[in-house]
């Protein structure tokens, strides 16, 4: 089975540096509960509560050239809980451009992402980037796909 820390670590900068240069605050991993009463656990919300993001290493498509149904699924899933949390602003950010134009493309067609859910494309440092592609890669291999 593939380790897939580098992910992690891709969601850690992203949280830890990014988010901070980006919006003047820092982020963490919290639970934050749905209108409905429900727990969602975004990837990074503000420190003042007010933003939620999910993070998105994944291609929009598979290893073999095919359009990624399960990870386009992925985000409308996180799209779905984003659109039920208390916040005011909600964020999907993507570090592959493929999946970022591959989900602006849909949007008008997937009733999950609306206008006020916010689409970033974010570049991963090289060293880091090379290491979730590298990783993406073997566990393609692995699965076949």
């Amino acid at each position: 089975m593939t380790d897939t820390s580098a992910m992690n670590r891709a969601e850690t900068w992203i949280r830890e540096e990014e988010l901070p240069r980006l919006f003047g605050q820092p982020f963490s991993q919290r639970r934050v509960t749905h209108s409905y009463g429900g727990i969602f656990i975004p990837d990074a919300v503000s420190e003042d509560g007010k933003i939620a993001v999910c993070v998105s290493t994944s291609t929009a498509r598979t290893g073999r050239g095919n359009f990624g149904v399960a990870k386009h699924n992925k985000i409308l899933k996180d799209c779905y809980f984003l659109e039920k949390l208390p916040v005011e602003r909600r964020i999907l950010i993507f570090t592959e451009r493929s999946m970022y134009e591959s989900v602006l493309s849909y949007r008008d067609v997937l009733r999950h992402i609306g206008p006020e859910i916010e689409i970033l494309h974010v570049q991963l440092p090289p060293a880091l980037a090379t290491e979730v592609s590298a990783v993406r890669a073997k566990a393609s291999r692995e699965t076949g796909g």
